[in-house]
């Protein structure tokens, strides 16, 4: 094979292009790059106020929306333009290199261009075309040597037949001509400018062995080759990129160019809006459920209060709880609780109407937002809304089909009465909702009363479910003492938490609460097993001392306390007659049977019962005497005014004598002075308690306080 030897001119032409290429690419790969920044799917997670008053826009309104949603339509159309630049440059810019290569081969030199072309015909005017082919003849062949036999095998070979219309030359390796046939008169011009000899060359044969040939056309790879030119009469071909014809070319490609950029950018646009809205419905709705989810809901709340207001009407937004559910969770598990989750909110969707929206908060708590809805609507809404809840759930549990029971709690907060703003009528329909969990009721509209004791609680609320998730209460202790010895019997473990903003809590607040919001279990799992872990590292001290827990009625009638005891006394290996469990008079008279019941499981495990607070939850003598407790623990406000009301003398004075014709041990607490202690001591009393020894303390303080406390009566001993 052999390829054109490229003159100056032609090596300028193939730099620029190459030039010019290399300057596309770099501006497609800028195109591209500031596209892809541009067109980038981004969501709003978080935002501050300036950035949200530069795009005049909510905070609420901006939170979870597309960056793309942000991007002015003018931006957008300035990316299509800046797509379709691009692809339709590209396809230009191959037309153009592709045009200009050809029609520079084609217009230089019919040689040349057959070269590149491979033989196709190429245009010298409207009557003639000349095509071109070449043959390695090879041989080591001297100069002269071809004679009319071979010009014959030659003429054969390229399969030319009419010797008037052809015109042969053989030229070595060198480009020297070493053989040529006569040339026609006819066409002594056309092979003249074809080869660029002047006619006095191509007939004088004492050219023949000289270097006139244009060598600069040709590169060789053999000994000796051989060209045949022939012409064609009255058959003009002509090239797709001829002068006429060029412009023509250049104009179909432009537009093809521009036609399939724009599709392009179609489709790119297409693609990137519907991978759009598939971010945005997943970053507005719920994973589990399907149903929007709290920043949709308030979108959707803004809407709905321009909307009633343009028209005068209200607007009713429900917040419902499941008071039971985590206990639901815990007895069916994770996977059956989702599923529960799952049919609550299509019950919710097919009682509600289509332009009301149900939406899912968090974990068991949902909300339905009513428009055209007032006061009294509001109220038969709620009443439908808890009859999604009068049928019973199916789940499938351990091969069997069971039904479980949801209670909800539902809040209901209007617009305008309530607030103007959506993310205050949730907060109230949510403190409403909280109301009715305190009352025991289903239903409660916001009352403003109620706000600011709401807003504190539910402070408190959130508060107290991340101390117990992150170990951020502690137990304090107080020691139990012989009345008489004073030697140390008991302690006592108290539950205190130390809130970051608002100090000690009282646990009169904090147990309430827990247990209306459904804390009240993991909060007892806790004390439980930081007790039992505590009493065995006061065995290794060498403190033995037994360590009472309190109760609620809830915990009472905990199916899962029993194993939460069991667990802790032998992941410890602590001896069950160490733990001894308060329950309140109050939590046993609460459901006397069941408690009686659940109080002989407790005492099955080998730990002792005090009945705590005795005096105040009016119990009989003979359900005192049915229960298995080991003693009785008079409720302190008897002991507190026993010096200075006679009457509480002799109720404390009479609980003593009781408890002892029952065989029980009296504790009396509260004991803050020398002669209540006196008094209690003349009565008989057995264990007192109270500031008077010590008041509650750490787990490290009590035990130097017991070490220096034991330490005073050996001393006393003597």
């Amino acid at each position: 094979m052999f390829t054109p030897n490229l003159s100056g001119i032609d090596r300028m032409v193939r730099l620029s292009l190459g030039i010019f290429m290399l300057w596309l690419g770099l501006v497609a790969t800028d195109l591209l790059a500031d596209g892809a920044i541009n067109i980038t799917i981004a969501i709003v997670g978080i935002i501050n106020v300036f950035s949200a008053v530069l795009s005049h826009c909510p905070i609420y309104k901006m939170v979870g929306i597309s960056t793309l949603k942000l991007t002015s339509n003018k931006e957008i159309s300035q990316l299509r333009m800046r797509l379709v630049t691009m692809v339709a440059s590209m396809l230009i810019a191959i037309i153009m290199i592709f045009a200009m290569a050809s029609w520079r081969m084609a217009e230089e030199s019919v040689l040349k261009s057959a070269i590149v072309m491979h033989g196709n015909a190429i245009k010298r005017d409207l009557k003639h075309v000349v095509v071109w082919a070449s043959k390695n003849v090879g041989g080591e062949k001297t100069l002269r040597s071809f004679r009319s036999e071979d010009e014959e095998k030659i003429l054969r070979s390229f399969q030319v037949h009419d010797k008037a219309d052809r015109f042969v030359i053989v030229h070595n390796k060198h480009g020297e001509m070493v053989y040529r046939t006569p040339i026609s008169p006819a066409f002594k011009d056309l092979f003249s400018q074809l080869l660029s000899y002047s006619e006095q060359q191509l007939a004088d044969e004492s050219l023949i062995g000289g270097n006139v040939f244009a060598s600069n056309y040709l590169v060789f790879d053999g000994h000796y080759r051989a060209s045949v030119f022939q012409v064609i009469a009255d058959n003009p071909v002509t090239s797709p990129f001829s002068s006429k014809n060029f412009i023509f070319v250049v104009l179909i490609g432009l537009w093809a160019s521009v036609w399939f950029g724009f599709n392009i950018s179609a489709m790119a646009t297409r693609s990137l809006e519907k991978k759009n809205a598939e971010v945005i419905r997943q970053t507005l709705h719920d994973d589990l459920t399907g149903l929007p989810n709290r920043i949709l809901l308030l979108d959707r709340i803004q809407q709905a209060a321009k909307t009633a207001l343009r028209n005068n009407r209200s607007v009713a937004l429900f917040v419902i709880d499941l008071d039971n559910f985590k206990d639901v969770n815990n007895a069916i598990g994770h996977s059956n609780g989702d599923y529960a989750l799952t049919m609550v909110g299509n019950r919710l969707r097919e009682t509600v109407r289509d332009t009301d929206t149900v939406a899912r908060l968090s974990g068991d708590s949902f909300a339905v937002l009513m428009p055209d809805t007032g006061y009294d609507d509001a109220g038969e809404c709620a009443s439908k809304i808890l009859t999604v809840f009068s049928k019973p759930f199916s789940v499938d549990f351990s091969a069997r089909r069971i039904d479980i029971e949801l209670i909800p709690s539902i809040g209901v907060s209007l617009f305008p009465d309530h607030g103007a703003e959506p993310d205050q009528l949730v907060r109230r329909a949510e403190i409403a909702m909280y109301r009715c969990k305190h009352s025991d009721i289903r239903t409660s509209f916001f009352q403003p009363d109620d706000d600011p004791v709401s807003l504190q609680r539910l402070s408190l609320l959130a508060g107290l479910r991340e101390a117990i998730e992150l170990d951020g209460l502690e137990l304090f202790y107080q020691p139990k003492l012989n009345a008489v010895t004073q030697n140390i019997v008991g302690v006592e473990a108290l539950s205190r938490w130390n809130h970051k903003d608002n100090g000690f809590v009282s646990p009169d607040v904090f147990i309430p609460l827990a247990e209306e919001a459904g804390l009240i279990r993991p909060l007892t799992s806790w004390v439980i097993d930081t007790a039992v872990k505590q009493c065995h590292d006061w065995m290794d001290q060498g403190m033995a001392y037994p360590v009472a827990i309190n109760l609620s009625a809830r915990n009472l009638h905990d199916p899962t306390l029993i194993d939460v005891i069991r667990d802790s006394i032998n992941r410890y290996q602590v001896p069950a007659d160490l733990l001894q469990f308060e329950i309140t008079e109050g939590a046993m008279m609460h459901d006397p049977l069941a408690a009686q019941k659940n109080l002989r499981r407790l005492h099955g495990l080998g730990v002792t019962l005090s009945i705590d607070d005795f005096g105040t939850g009016f119990s009989s003598l003979s359900y005192l005497r049915s229960i298995p407790a080991d003693e009785l623990k008079i409720d302190k406000s008897f002991i507190l005014g026993m010096s200075a009301n006679r009457d509480n003398y002799v109720i404390v004075q009479s609980t003593i004598r009781m408890a002892h014709n029952l065989g029980k041990r009296l504790v009396a607490e509260g004991v803050e002075d020398q002669g209540s202690l006196d008094n209690l001591i003349e009565m008989g009393c057995d264990i007192v308690q109270g500031y008077y020894f010590c008041r509650p303390v750490s787990a490290t303080d009590f035990s130097r306080w017991a070490h220096e406390h034991n330490q005073q009566l050996n001393a006393a001993a003597g």
